[in-house]
């Protein structure tokens, strides 16, 4: 499947998004329509506007579709990872200004979508889709092995993120992995995550950890499980592909300075 070609779709019913939903239910499983773009839109997909489909055409100019679907086939054979449909579209202008973003992507067992502002990089396309694919293998990999717990959920946005970099270079990282420095990350897991490690996804706390919501460091937890994957990669010499299996405690456990760094500090 790859890179499903939303651009023809979106050309056509742009100023009806519920058509354009309708037309995709069979890749994926929801109920109707309506429940698919109410998920979308919380994710970030657009609503109409006016000139919306000039983004559209500028995505088209920039070989966007083609693109990624050789981007796709590149990183499956790198990760050995499954044939997933990927959606791509315009991102919802209200949800980038109000979370000061130009992209985003959300990442199921079987399917990815792909949100973004016609002005970014096909670079910072193909970081995204690499982070949400690398999503994807992961979960494949560890089938049941994950607890879900925050622990788990900064370590997959860790590695996922490392995977980026180990593709691209740290040019195209995402901004939230330079917000903090390793000693900052070190001292924030300590006094801000460590007793939390466990909690659940779906829970307040978490979320809250994760994100840095409330009165947390802003994105909190992403950069945390960035710091402690490049420190255990550091340290085990692991490749991104070697520790897709792992599990978030052994990776957590190979982060050896990162220990240290705790214990000097604190």
């Amino acid at each position: 499947m790859g890179i499903i070609r939303t651009d023809a779709l979106l050309l056509k019913y742009y100023d009806k998004p519920l058509e354009v939903c309708k037309k995709l239910l069979r890749y994926v499983p929801f109920s109707d329509e309506k429940e698919m773009y109410t998920y979308l839109r919380m994710q970030g997909m657009y609503e109409p506007v006016d000139r919306g489909k000039e983004s559209v055409k500028e995505l088209q100019h920039k070989r966007l579709w083609l693109q990624l679907q050789d981007e796709f086939l590149s990183l499956r054979q790198w990760l050995s990872g499954p044939d997933i449909p990927v959606f791509i579209f315009p991102l919802y202008r209200l949800f980038a200004l109000e979370r000061k973003v130009n992209k985003n992507g959300i990442a199921t067992r079987k399917s990815i979508f792909l949100f973004g502002e016609p002005d970014i990089s096909i670079e910072e396309w193909k970081a995204l889709l690499t982070h949400e694919y690398h999503h994807v293998v992961r979960i494949h990999a560890l089938e049941e092995k994950e607890n879900d717990t925050l622990l788990d959920s900064i370590v997959m946005e860790g590695l996922a993120e490392y995977a980026v970099y180990e593709r691209y270079g740290e040019e195209v990282n995402a901004d939230w992995t330079k917000l903090y420095t390793k000693e900052e990350a070190g001292m924030m897991w300590k006094k801000l995550m460590r007793k939390h490690h466990e909690v659940k996804k779906h829970t307040k706390q978490h979320d809250f950890l994760l994100n840095g919501l409330g009165f947390y460091p802003s994105m909190l937890g992403y950069n945390v499980g960035y710091h402690i994957v490049q420190d255990a990669v550091e340290h085990t010499k692991a490749t991104t592909k070697e520790l897709l299996g792992k599990s978030a405690q052994d990776i957590m456990d190979g982060a050896v300075s990162f220990c240290r760094m705790r214990r000097r500090f604190f």
